[in-house]
Formats: structure tokens, sequence, C-alpha cells
């Protein structure tokens, strides 16, 4: 199986609406301070980090649908505003490439990891670039084992600066001698790449870890999905990993889920870690979610399936700034509605929080969240028309604790 995509279950809910997640509707409607690439009209964010309250970086894509391909883009907030910084496409000149990833462990530097492609069908080669306050600039180039291609790149993590950690899914012969369905790890550590070779865990087909958080270059955390069986069934996928192996964790999914994953990832510590996720028993079934907080000794498991009569309950983020203050972020559809969801974590129980204020017919969609402080979480997302989907504008949300003041990117 090739390409599989992993951990997007969120976008069940908004398919057809939002299409492309945009950050600007179209060439002549971009929200103020946006420099849409003039190859790409549809940009979409992928991921957003934040070193402080007043500091973060969002990377993307912007896809041109006129020719099939995609360049990288990128947005910093700084100064209480944002604004679009330049990103050179790696790849060759017509073919696609994207950021799908980021880690600010400092204001002064960002890891931003992507993708791209040297040939129309070829398979996709991983890139990284850093980013130092100010500008980007490539770094080394990532090793793939003899033989081996990438399917998808996944999380990135970085415990301190120029000290990362790199996830991906792969498939192919290559080294060590039997390597073929598994991972790829590689660490970044002051300048260079550390490359290991993993056969999946639980003797899976596919695994992919989209989500990762480490506390060193040898202890990190990972959330994902994995393929379960040849009919393309699907689970969540949660691992610890050592610098060498990883091991399955064993965290509580809904009963009688056939196909789902994680979504979200966020640790204080390694006793206190919150996954979110999304899936359904069967096909054609109502999405429906959880949200698993572990606190050193157990689980603690919470199902969220919307309001009564919901079509789809998504959650697409979860960040942490302590053991007992949380903010996860997703959207339900009532009556072909959509709505945004914000839930709070207090330490003993997950409460429903206030959702943003899109004004009359608006709904606000986050993609990701991520919070340093107490009072201040910063997410990322669109605001659409509830009913039918369309007339995206970008926005940055900012929670205080107990309410969101949205700006548009």
């Amino acid at each position: 199986m090739r390409r599989v995509v992993i951990a997007v279950l969120a976008a069940v809910v908004i398919a057809g609406a939002v299409a492309a997640g945009v950050w600007g509707a179209d060439a002549g409607r971009n929200a103020p301070g946006i420099a849409v690439p003039s190859t790409g009209n549809f940009p979409v964010a992928h991921q957003v980090s934040c070193s402080s309250a007043t500091s973060c970086l969002v990377v993307g894509s912007a896809a041109n649908p006129a020719t099939g391909t995609s360049v990288p883009v990128a947005q910093v907030l700084s100064g209480g505003a944002w604004r679009t910084v330049t990103v050179a496409s790696p790849g060759p000149d017509g073919m696609s490439s994207a950021l799908t990833g980021v880690s600010c462990p400092a204001v002064s530097y960002c890891l931003a990891v992507g993708e791209y492609n040297t040939t129309s069908f070829g398979d996709p080669v991983p890139y990284a670039m850093a980013w130092n306050g100010t500008s980007f600039t490539p770094v080394a180039r990532f090793s793939l084992p003899a033989g081996a291609y990438m399917d998808a790149l996944g999380g990135v993590s970085c415990p301190a600066a120029n000290r990362c950690v790199v996830v991906a899914l792969a498939t192919g012969s290559g080294t060590p001698a039997g390597f073929g369905d598994g991972d790829l790890v590689w660490t970044w550590n002051r300048g260079r790449w550390a490359m290991k070779a993993v056969p999946s865990p639980d003797n899976t087909d596919m695994e992919n870890f989209s989500s990762l958080q480490c506390s060193t270059l040898t202890y990190c955390v990972a959330a994902g999905q994995q393929d379960m069986d040849a009919s393309g069934n699907t689970l969540p996928a949660l691992d610890t990993w050592n610098g060498k192996s990883f091991t399955p964790i064993n965290a509580p999914l809904t009963p009688g889920m056939t196909f789902g994953g994680f979504n979200g990832l966020s640790c204080v510590s390694r006793k206190h870690c919150v996954v979110v996720g999304s899936g359904y028993p069967v096909a054609g079934a109502p999405t429906t979610s959880f949200l698993d907080v572990w606190n050193g000794r157990r689980w603690n498991y919470t199902p969220w399936a919307g309001p009564a009569g919901s079509g789809n309950a998504a959650l697409s983020g979860v960040s942490c700034v302590s053991a007992r203050d949380c903010v996860a972020i997703g959207s339900d559809s009532l009556a072909g509605v959509l709505q945004t969801a914000v839930f709070a974590w207090d330490g003993s129980a997950w409460a429903a929080a206030t959702a943003p204020d899109s004004g009359a017919g608006q709904v606000t969609l986050f993609n990701d969240v991520d919070c340093v402080k107490a009072v201040g979480c910063t997410a990322i997302g669109e605001q659409i028309a509830a009913t039918t989907g369309m007339n995206s504008t970008p926005v940055a949300g900012q929670w205080n604790g107990a309410s969101w003041q949205l700006t548009t990117r």
C-alpha cells in the first residue's frame, strides 16, 4: 500500500466543505498580509508550533489546481501579527513539495520538515529546513536505506535547539536485511543526521506515526495509525521510542472501532500524556472521537460523539501545559451544520469549553493547536460558512483560558 494517509479523520467532518483548508480562498481574495505564491492559489496550513505565547511558526503547502503541483509555504507570528515568509522549494522545477511538520523549542530555532517529488509519479523525498527567527536555511539531506522508499513523512519533535527526531513510514527491501514495511527514525544532533530503520511494531503491515513528542533524543512518544489486516482496517497506534526500538502502549479505544487513528498527542512528562483520536465501527457510520489521559498509573478514557443526532464528531488536536491544563479542538456536524468543538482538561475530567464566536452563519474549524502557558494557546484553522463550507478565511485563535480571540492570518 502506497502513500497511506494517516491521522486526518477530522477531515471526514469537513470533506467537501473545506476541500483545501485554505489560507486564501482564491488569488483575488486573500486575507490581509497573506502573500500567496503565484504558482499556488490554495494554501493549506498543516501544523503550528509556538516557542512562546507571541512567537509561533505555521507550515503548510500551496496547491495549484491548474498544474496539480504544490509549493511549501510558512507563516510566523511575531510582534502580535502574522506574516508570510519565503520558503524555497527543494525539488526540481514543476514538481510538488510541501512542509508537513514543525517543532520550535526556541524563538530562534525551529525545524520544519516536508517532502518533495523528483518526478511526476515518483516516491516522495524528505527534507528539512531550520528557522532562525528570521529566515529558513536548508539542513543536511535525510538518508534512506538502500532499496527503500518513503511512503509518508510523520511527526517531528525537537527537545532542544539543533536536537530533533523525525519519523516516517517506509516500504521496500532496504537495509538492514529483512526491512520491508516499517518506520524510519532520523535523529538530528548538532548538524548531523543519524538514521535507523525499524520494522513496524506488533508485526503490523503498515504503521505511521503522524504525531511525535520527545523529551530527549532517546525518549519519545509517537502516535498515529496502523493497518490491521489486508482488508484495510486500521486502528490507532501509540508507542514509545528509546532511541533503538518502539514499544507499543495499550491505550483504550472506542469499543467496536474498526477504522481509526490518533490525531493529536501532548506530553508534559513521562507520567502525563494525552492523545485524542477518531474513528468509526463500519464504513458509512458517523465518526466519533475519544480522549485518553495517562497519569503514570492508569488511563482516563472519555468518549465523545457530539450532540445527539450528530453526523460526525472529530477531534483534530490537543495541547497541554501541565497535568491539569489541556485544550483539545475539533468539530461536529448537526443537521448539516458544522460546529466548533473545544474541550478543557482540569486534571480530573474534560469539559466543553467556550468555542470562538465566528459570527452569524460562520464556523471556525481549527486544524492544530499549541499551548505554551495556561493562558496562551494558539490554534490555526479556517472560518467558513457553517452550512456550505464555502468562503473560507484563514484565521488563528488565541485562547486566554476563558475565551478565544480570532485574528485573520
